[in-house]
């Protein structure tokens, strides 16, 4: 468990890169793109770009982060179809490329014949077993949960975090 300070200090790298990348001059070409990809108006494009941009600084000082927003998930991946300017900004705000794991399938929450892995994810062929990679998801969910709240002090929203709900209820994570 990390100290106060170190705990500090990784909130004011986070605000830190997030000031920063609030800033970043091509968020209307991800606009585009998103508008493109996904038929994503304007308008929700700009009421979800803060909670992107909070999830993407929290990897500034956190590893292993999860993505728990379907919606803000489409800004993700609009900024990484334009491979160029993702790989600039990854490299100028955080410092490396943050990758995405697009088969973090959720169903490995579920319990029985639903908790499986699909045939087409790649992970199972790194020889983790189903048990493995439910463990990983809940870790990075949790994860985002801690960050989110250390560093902006709120909780994230149900409404755009849907995925919120999925976390194991334990003591200081309320949903």
């Amino acid at each position: 468990m990390p100290s106060q300070t170190e705990t500090q200090t990784v909130v004011a790298r986070v605000l830190k890169a997030l000031e920063a990348i609030q800033c970043w001059e091509h968020w209307h070409e991800i606009q585009l793109c998103a508008q493109k990809e996904y038929a994503m108006s304007a308008e929700e494009f700009y009421r979800l770009l803060p909670e992107y941009q909070r999830f993407i600084a929290l990897a500034v000082g956190y590893e292993g982060i999860g993505m728990l927003s379907t919606q803000v998930d489409k800004l993700w991946h609009a900024h990484i179809l334009n491979t160029k300017r993702y790989y600039d900004f990854c490299q100028q705000y955080l410092g490396r490329i943050v990758h995405h794991l697009p088969c973090s399938s959720y169903v490995l929450y579920g319990q029985g014949p639903q908790c499986r892995i699909p045939p087409t994810c790649n992970v199972m062929n790194s020889g983790e077993d189903a048990s493995g990679i439910r463990d990983t998801i809940l870790t990075a969910g949790e994860n985002f949960y801690q960050g989110y709240t250390e560093c902006y002090g709120i909780v994230p929203s149900p409404d755009v975090w849907e995925r919120l709900a999925l976390l194991p209820s334990t003591e200081g994570v309320t949903i």
